[in-house]
């Protein structure tokens, strides 16, 4: 699409054609975010292949904790980021560097309290997220060294996330690609050549989020590719930032918090009726699954920039088309995933382990889990579409009803009657409902936005 003028980061989004600019957002927040998940995948194979599979169930017990962390770095981010994006089409640069500086200070404050918290409590976290006696010491020794690195994940994905509010896809990419490939080298290091089993890979992992936290606060501070800048003064706590941050981020908080609550509850299930096998065969679909999840987001966080902006600048045509265009890519993107995924279950287990008995839990269990992957962008697109108009209450509701509203009843209720089947329906069940209920305040928004759009024309 030609090169954007220096200084023009931020205006491009108003100027540009939709589709091009959409693009550029997404294809870089894509490619990181598939190296993040990349990573994950990465990591579950080093873990299996190089620890064994009641470690790789270890490491799934863990999951949900690390879900709740990046639900709070996503929470701070996402409504971080919307205020930059709405800011910056106001003309409002102040206020935009002004947000920066809050984001950063909540990440600190609130990761550095999760870490005392995990600490004081990591026995009965592993506990109450469904480890069994052989699989809990794996469990504890991987937690452990996760909860110190809680305020580095929680600055990484906040400032990622007003990275790209500002225009600055390419170097949201490049840190979730920095993180991805430090990751798995010293996953590799520590695991095969240092022989550290669970904790190398967690401290791969803490090490990888400490140079993108470094990557980040050079590029707000000292470079010359940042439109709003870090600055001492912003760190201050400001009440009405703060509440407009929070009123837009619970919306995400409590999706990815959900899906934090449904890996627990999914964990337990797991365990109650299928075994430890089913627990560590969820772990490698999870992370698999990620991919395609991954890919969604990048999707709609490249789209949450360009709506708010056009947004708050009035283009309500530009926010309808790329609202309608993110739909139209992450759908055809899943339809691809669920082919792949569906079709090729006993293939894709194989790059994990060489444990026939998990391979087997998982060929069982994968194409249930998947069967309604094709919707998934339909509710993920929709919920931040709401994100990035500053509509806080619906993307909140949106938000619950994936994991909250709809998946966690079925899993209390379909198993009593149909065992371990009935709790791999409740995914594609799920996914079903979900985007029907997004489909409707959807409707009426895109509706609403055409009607402004008309009225200013």
């Amino acid at each position: 699409m030609g090169k954007i003028p220096k200084g023009k980061k931020a205006e491009m989004m108003g100027t540009y054609p939709v589709g091009a600019v959409l693009w550029k957002l997404s294809l870089p927040t894509i490619t990181g975010m598939v190296v993040q998940a990349s990573y994950n995948m990465v990591d579950a194979a080093f873990i299996g292949k190089g620890v064994g599979t009641l470690a790789l169930g270890g490491t799934t017990i863990c999951l949900p904790f690390q879900m709740l962390m990046g639900a709070l770095g996503g929470a701070i981010g996402m409504g971080g980021a919307s205020l930059v994006s709405r800011a910056l089409g106001r003309g409002d640069r102040e206020l935009a560097s002004r947000a920066l500086g809050n984001v950063v200070a909540l990440a600190l404050i609130l990761g550095i309290a999760a870490t005392l918290l995990g600490k004081a409590s990591a026995e009965g976290m592993v506990t109450l997220f469904g480890a069994s006696e052989e699989i809990k010491p794996y469990a504890l020794k991987y937690l452990g060294i996760i909860l110190l690195s809680c305020p580095l994940t929680l600055l990484a994905m906040s400032s990622n996330a007003v990275v790209r509010s500002e225009g600055n896809a390419n170097i949201a990419m490049l840190s979730m690609v920095i993180s991805g490939l430090t990751n798995v080298f010293l996953d590799w290091l520590f695991i095969f050549h240092f022989h550290m089993g669970v904790a190398g890979a967690a401290w791969g992992t803490l090490l990888s989020k400490l140079l993108v936290v470094i990557w980040l606060t050079s590029h707000f501070t000292v470079s010359s590719h940042r439109v709003i800048k870090l600055s001492p003064r912003g760190l201050r706590l400001d009440r009405t930032i703060v509440s407009e941050i929070s009123s837009i981020g619970v919306s995400a908080f409590v999706r990815m918090a959900g899906t934090s609550l449904v890996m627990a509850s999914v964990n337990n299930a797991m365990g109650i009726y299928g075994g430890p096998y089913y627990v560590a065969a969820y772990g490698v679909t999870n992370r698999v699954m990620s991919i395609v999840y991954m890919a969604v987001n990048g999707v709609a966080l490249g789209m949450q920039p360009l709506a708010g902006y056009n947004y708050g600048a009035g283009l309500f045509d530009r926010v309808r088309s790329s609202i309608k265009l993110s739909i139209i890519w992450g759908t055809g993107g899943c339809v691809f995933f669920f082919l792949l995924l569906f079709f090729l279950p006993e293939r894709v287990f194989s790059l994990f382990t060489d444990d026939p008995d998990l391979i087997a839990a998982g060929v069982a269990s994968l194409p249930t889990i998947v069967a309604g992957t094709s919707l998934v962008a339909i509710h993920r697109i929709g919920a931040t579409a709401f994100q990035a108009l500053g509509k806080g209450k619906p993307a909140f509701w949106l938000s619950m009803t994936r994991h909250v509203l709809v998946f966690l009843p079925l899993l209390a209720t379909l198993p009593r009657f149909m065992g371990l089947t009935g709790v791999l329906l409740s995914f594609p069940l799920a996914d079903t409902i979900a985007a029907g209920i997004t489909l409707l305040p959807l409707s009426r928004e895109m509706g609403q936005l055409k009607k402004e759009a008309l009225s200013t024309s």
